[in-house]
């Protein structure tokens, strides 16, 4: 039987060598991958596999179809290049049509320069691409990272490579114990109108790194009769665990046979199941959508008391309605339905969670060449019992005013605002602190700002004196000690708020 592998597609002209006696970029990736990957538990099971024989502008062959065929996962490597080539595509579309359409965590992507990524298959449009590039300036010219070769002094490169040696092992590791491990749980997102269909797609990808599986009902919804389309989707959503759907300001196409839109058919038959099997249905619409400004008053009446958030928000209340429940920590479900049922002026839970016994969440804002810091500290306070996310940082695929918008949705949603400063200059700090400081000056509840300094000891003390500014001394190390003081610091502000609004 053939040793199980990773199958790397690649464009040829990205693995050009430049001088005598050297690599190409891929294939020293491929080779420092599998050293990578035999120090994973289960790893030395699996080898890492490229073509460096296929001649230019070949269509898939019979020998790469079968080395497809032997792969436990594909590592595409993405560039102008891969999207352009006559047969990359063709490998990752005829891996998907193998695992009947679905990435099934088999699949990474991976950025030797950055892509187009509305280009690539809806199926895995959802996964995020580890990024090997950078760019100093908007207008230079991207860089891979440790190009030609990587060198010893290359740390974003190793850290990033070591990641996805860790998520690629963790794949392959469920594989190699499948029979002992429990089936994942399944959830149904409905399939949105197309304003909304990069926020599902998003979602979904979430959702799947996670372990879950991801069911989708796109194909059920092309039929045009409605009442085939509403069987099929009975069928499909007794299997899921958990239901969401999310809204937009349209209810797309409507159903001849029965006069009713795409949106609220899978809003029936979802709340029909959920009733029938005792699950949970949670629905969202950005918080920029105001029913008051819907016209059609049965659609307006169907986003009543859906989850008006940040997507990042509702990807919170999506994993705590998946974890195990407590006494003290109502689900996503029962916020819902308090916010649905609170009298007009007066504060929703939903959109407060000092009052839901949630605990704090704190955003952590780094650098680009601090983002493994980064990660670091987001383990720490999930050890402390916090919950964090990694505020988006700017990328050239998103507009500074649609990444402004992201980062202060984030801000507003969290209970702490903390910035690490470790190699970034610090122009960048100072500059974030302020930056931050504006966008959270008009919120209701108080934001308790930290500043974690892990600075390298030779380093001076940041010029900084803000109000209320909680300073976390790490330079000697990353411990938990300074970060437990912060949390409980929110933790005490979340009960004094909480019993604030207990007296409203």
């Amino acid at each position: 039987m053939a040793q199980p592998q990773v199958f790397i597609s690649y464009s040829r002209p990205d693995d050009a060598c430049f001088g005598k006696n050297t690599r190409g970029w891929v294939t020293a990736l491929a080779d420092n991958l599998h050293k990578l990957l035999q120090q994973q538990p289960g790893g030395r099971a699996f080898k890492v596999w490229m073509d460096h024989h296929l001649p230019p502008e070949k269509s898939l062959s019979p020998g790469l179809s079968e080395a497809l065929g032997q792969s436990a996962a594909l590592l595409a490597l993405l560039s102008p290049g891969w999207l352009d080539s006559q047969w990359c595509p063709g490998e990752l579309d005829h891996y998907l049509a193998r695992h009947g359409g679905r990435t099934d965590e088999r699949v990474f992507l991976a950025e030797y320069l950055r892509s187009d990524r509305a280009r690539l298959p809806m199926a895995v449009q959802g996964l995020v691409p580890v990024a090997f590039w950078e760019q100093a300036t908007e207008h230079a010219a991207p860089m891979p990272l440790g190009f030609p070769s990587p060198g010893d002094d290359d740390r974003l490169y190793w850290t990033l490579l070591r990641e996805l040696a860790h998520a690629i092992g963790r794949c392959l590791g469920r594989d190699a114990t499948q029979a002992d491990a429990p089936p994942a749980r399944k959830v149904w997102i409905a399939t949105p109108t197309d304003d909304l269909r990069q926020a599902a797609v998003e979602l979904a990808g979430t959702l799947r790194q996670l372990g879950l599986e991801v069911i989708d009902t796109e194909d059920a919804l092309m039929t045009k009769r409605g009442a085939e389309a509403e069987a099929e989707l009975a069928t499909a959503l007794a299997e899921a665990d958990l239901l969401l759907q999310c809204f937009g300001p349209h209810a797309g196409r409507v159903y001849a046979d029965l006069n009713e839109s795409t949106t609220a058919l899978q809003h029936r038959v979802a709340r029909q199941v959920a009733q029938a099997k005792g699950k949970s249905l949670l629905t969202w619409r950005p918080p920029e959508l105001k029913l008051e400004d819907l016209p059609d008053p049965a659609y307006r009446a169907l986003l009543t008391g859906s989850l008006a958030c940040g997507l990042e928000a509702f990807k919170r209340q999506v994993a705590d309605e998946l974890k195990p429940r407590t006494a003290t920590a109502p689900s996503a479900a029962t916020a819902a339905a308090h916010s649905a049922a609170a009298p007009a002026g007066q504060p929703s839970l939903l959109n407060d969670t000092r009052a839901s016994g949630l605990p704090p969440l704190i955003c952590v804002s780094a650098d680009a060449i601090d983002q493994q810091l980064g990660q670091d500290v987001l383990g720490l306070l999930a050890q402390l019992g916090a919950e964090a996310l990694l505020a988006p940082e700017p990328n050239p695929d998103l507009p500074a005013d649609q990444w402004r918008s992201h980062y202060e949705q984030a801000l507003v949603e969290s209970d702490g605002l903390l910035v690490v400063y470790g190699r970034s200059q610090p122009l960048w700090v100072q500059s974030r602190l302020a930056a931050s400081r504006r966008m959270i000056a008009n919120r209701r509840a108080a934001t308790r700002t930290g500043l974690l300094d892990a600075s390298p000891l030779h380093a001076g003390e940041l010029p900084i004196r803000m109000a209320d500014l909680a300073r976390m001394d790490c330079r000697a190390g990353l411990t938990p000690a300074p970060l437990q003081t912060y949390v409980q610091q929110l933790r005490q502000g979340m009960q004094g708020q909480a019993g604030g609004l207990a007296g409203v």
